[in-house]
C-alpha cells in the first residue's frame, strides 16, 4: 500500500491573499485629495483667457471660411477685412450665453 502525504493550507492560503486588497503603502495608484474640484487656474485666469479669446476673434479673426458662414457672421454684426472673418465681443457673448 502507498501512502500519499496531502499538504494542506498552501492553495486556500494564496487565493486568500489574491482576493484581499493590497496594503495601502503598496497600492500603484494613491488617492488624491478629498471633495473640491480640480482648478488648475484661478477665476481671474480664466477671465484673462477668456478676454484674450474674444479679442483674438475680434482683431485677428479667422481664415477661409465658408461663404454659407460668412453670410451667417455677416448678418448678426461680424465683418470681413483683410480676407478674414472677425466677430465682434458683444456678438461672441450672446451666442456663447
Amino acid at each position: 500500500m502507498i501512502r500519499t502525504v496531502r499538504r494542506s493550507g498552501g492553495r486556500a492560503a494564496r487565493v486568500a491573499i489574491r482576493r484581499s486588497p493590497p496594503e495601502q503603502e503598496s497600492r500603484a495608484i494613491h488617492p488624491g485629495p478629498r471633495g473640491g474640484r480640480y482648478q488648475p487656474l484661478s477665476e481671474g485666469e480664466l477671465q484673462q483667457v477668456y478676454d484674450a479669446a474674444l479679442d483674438l476673434l475680434e482683431r485677428v479673426g479667422m481664415a477661409d471660411s465658408t461663404d454659407e458662414f460668412v453670410a451667417l457672421v455677416t448678418a448678426e454684426g461680424g465683418w470681413v477685412e483683410d480676407g478674414r472673418l472677425r466677430f465682434p465681443r458683444d456678438l461672441v457673448q450672446r451666442i456663447v450665453s
